[in-house]
């Protein structure tokens, strides 16, 4: 019986020669969801080309850095990630009700690594995992893999800041109910990002015992 519909024969239609299925689309929670989908009946004993369906549910990933994004300072890295809540597999079942019964494919996208584009004209970072949260008690001299140093202010950009960009790559994997399975092609979410980079330049000091005064460059 189709859950949504609550008739047990195939809905089907015919669009430019193919046949279509009206089947039900679920979606992992919280909360589940279910929705009708056709989906082409060609398509219906191999389970990559539902793959769409998981990337369609994949989140942006939802950045954080430090320091904040409107102060970054040159020559001072930026650390960046993404908060652990997010960092978890998605996965999408497709049902498709078929003459010799139901046919269900499941596809689930993991997080596998960050991509971060600085906007600055410099590479791509890669970091696998969501990033690691900085925090006071580390230090300034602590590292992390998701990390990049502006070397460049941004005042200069049409908007004053740098457009940089982060990305989650997803590893996406289907099974379907006849014992078939695959891999699809990587999934990108991605989150653009306005990077406000200042640059420190110089602190005037007055030495009065000698009545001389200094520049000193930090």
């Amino acid at each position: 019986m189709n859950a949504l519909t609550g008739r047990t024969e195939r809905i089907t239609r015919v669009r430019a020669g193919e046949i279509w299925v009206l089947g039900v689309r679920e979606c992992a929670g919280p909360p589940v969801t279910r929705t009708r989908l056709w989906v082409r009946e060609s398509r219906t004993g191999n389970g990559s080309g539902d793959s769409r369906a998981a990337s369609r549910r994949l989140p942006p990933p939802a950045a954080t850095t430090a320091p904040a994004a409107d102060r970054v300072v040159v020559n001072s890295p930026m650390w960046f990630w993404v908060v652990r809540r997010q960092w978890r597999p998605v996965s999408v079942t497709v049902t498709v009700p078929l003459p010799s019964g139901a046919f269900s494919v499941t596809t689930t996208a993991t997080p596998m690594r960050l991509e971060f584009d600085p906007g600055d004209g410099s590479p791509v970072r890669r970091c696998d995992g969501p990033g690691d949260p900085w925090n006071t008690a580390l230090g300034d001299g602590s590292r992390s893999d998701c990390m990049h140093t502006y070397r460049r202010a941004s005042h200069g950009q049409p908007t004053g800041a740098w457009n940089a960009r982060l990305t989650t790559v997803w590893s996406v994997r289907w099974r379907a109910s006849n014992g078939a399975s695959g891999r699809a092609p990587d999934a990108r979410t991605h989150r653009p990002m306005r990077i406000v980079v200042r640059e420190i330049q110089a602190v005037g000091c007055l030495r009065s015992e000698e009545h001389t005064s200094e520049l000193q460059t930090l």
